[in-house]
């Protein structure tokens, strides 16, 4: 009977000292009770803190198999030592009580991690949160990309609006040219006399004419040149704004998971933004505008240069025609000579009339050159000021790009440190899982020893009487 009690504590200390060991070893780690659980990831691999702690365990758990070895030699020798019956019963009572004292300190200690573990996990599910914000943070960008393009569209068709108004007012200004032209061709065919005089005129307007052509051609060489430079400097933004659709597309990939949130986030962005998207729309509305008047004069100068040069022509063949009129009316002229000076009080009257005829015209045609040239200087200072305007504006502009590239760089960096965070965090919740999994096993395999022990304990206080 003492054999079999023997083997039977024996096979007690031996299903539990690993897992003393381990129950030790995890409220040394631990540290005291009151305090919070550290998620030290450095301090927990160190392996002077492993050293440290498996020591005291070792040296905690001697102590309790120095009792162990007590009770035992007490049972096969007790006529051998001088020790009583009774002090064996104490030193078994003593051994259950610091057993039990050990499993109740290690219940508390993982009720402690338990509820570490879910401090842990809402702070990180606020980590998720504020990931989540500077998420939506970034997506910003591609909203305003979608109205860029829009407002593109809408600018193309007001300009083409405007396009089709200007050669509709062409049209009517070219056809009154015409018609003024036309009914001076069939007032000179009425008046032979004063043909030179008409025609020296109209060599002096074409003279005038030429001289504006050339000026208009410096003008039109000098808008070339800043066209050119406008060219430039769009060039460069339209690159700028595909790297950032780049880099947005990239976003855009990122955060596919989270795309419904965004969309939220995005209504209420676009009022915000709503009043810079009006500005950028009139920003490249008056940038079109420019484009569009530039090649709408670049094409009113090569008309005007055609209808000079065909004017020219006309002319040249109706002073050839008009000259061999002239020496075919001097032979008639030299016949009626008579005639001619019996109604040359009526020429004269007639030459008054058609010379105050002609001042009218000319004055209209003055009038007509002043509004023309009161216009295009009207037009060059509004398209100068909108060219400082779209300077201003661009460079504003590309302000702004460059802020926004910098805090996309600046998001990006957060993302990754915030991915690598989260990544660190549920690793040591994985492992804090795996230890709280081996302290559940650990807490099994102790009540199996403590109802192994309330089972023998009956039988070793029986024997302890049977000694005594």
């Amino acid at each position: 009977m003492n054999n079999d009690t023997n083997g039977n504590d024996g096979a007690v200390r031996g299903r539990g000292g690993g897992c003393y060991n381990q129950s030790l070893f995890d409220i040394q780690s631990s540290g005291s009770p009151s305090g919070p659980l550290s998620f030290d990831e450095d301090l927990i691999a160190s392996p002077h803190y492993l050293s440290e702690t498996t020591s005291s365990a070792k040296s905690s758990c001697s102590d309790l198999s120095a009792i162990n070895n007590l009770v035992s030699e007490g049972k096969r020798k007790s006529g051998l030592m001088n020790m009583t019956a009774n002090d064996i019963g104490n030193y078994e009572i003593i051994w259950r009580d610091e057993k039990i004292r050990l499993l109740e300190n290690e219940r508390n200690l993982n009720l402690m991690r338990i509820e570490d573990f879910s401090k842990q996990v809402i702070h990180l599910k606020e980590e998720i949160k504020k990931l989540n914000n500077l998420n939506q943070l970034m997506s910003g960008d591609s909203v305003r990309v979608s109205q860029l393009i829009h407002e593109k569209s809408s600018i193309q068709e007001y300009a083409e609006q405007l396009r089709l108004q200007k050669n509709g007012i062409q049209d009517q200004l070219n056809m009154y040219k015409q018609g003024v032209v036309q009914g001076e061709l069939d007032r000179r065919n009425n008046q032979l006399m004063n043909l030179e005089i008409k025609s020296s005129e109209m060599r002096e307007e074409l003279q005038h004419v030429k001289h504006e052509l050339t000026k208009n051609h410096n003008e039109n060489d000098r808008l070339k040149s800043e066209l050119n430079t406008l060219k430039i400097n769009f060039e460069h933004k339209r690159a700028e704004c595909e790297e950032l659709t780049i880099m947005q597309d990239e976003l855009l990939r990122a955060i596919a998971e989270e795309k419904k949130t965004i969309f939220e986030f995005q209504k209420l962005q676009f009022n915000e933004n709503l009043g810079k998207e009006k500005l950028k729309k009139e920003n490249e509305k008056l940038e079109l505008l420019v484009d569009q008047l530039r090649s709408e004069n670049k094409k009113f100068q090569e008309e005007m240069l055609n209808q000079s040069q065909q004017f020219a022509l006309k002319t040249e063949e109706q002073e050839k025609s008009f000259k061999k009129e002239i020496s075919n009316l001097t032979s008639i002229v030299d016949r009626l000579e008579s005639e001619f000076r019996e109604k040359e009080n009526y020429y004269q009257s007639q030459h008054l009339n058609s010379q105050e005829l002609l001042n009218s015209l000319n004055s209209q045609l003055r009038e007509q050159q002043d509004k023309y040239e009161n216009t295009l200087s009207h037009k060059d200072n509004a398209n100068e000021q909108e060219k400082q305007t779209l300077i201003e504006k661009s460079n504003r502009y590309k302000k702004e790009l460059q802020k926004s590239v910098e805090m996309i760089r600046i998001l990006k960096e957060a993302n990754t440190n915030l991915e690598s965070n989260f990544l660190k965090n549920s690793q040591i919740v994985n492992s804090l899982e795996q230890a709280l999994n081996q302290l559940r096993n650990e807490k099994a395999e102790l009540s199996e020893n403590l109802e192994i022990l309330k089972v023998k304990l009956p039988k070793i206080l029986h024997l302890s009487s049977d000694f005594q």
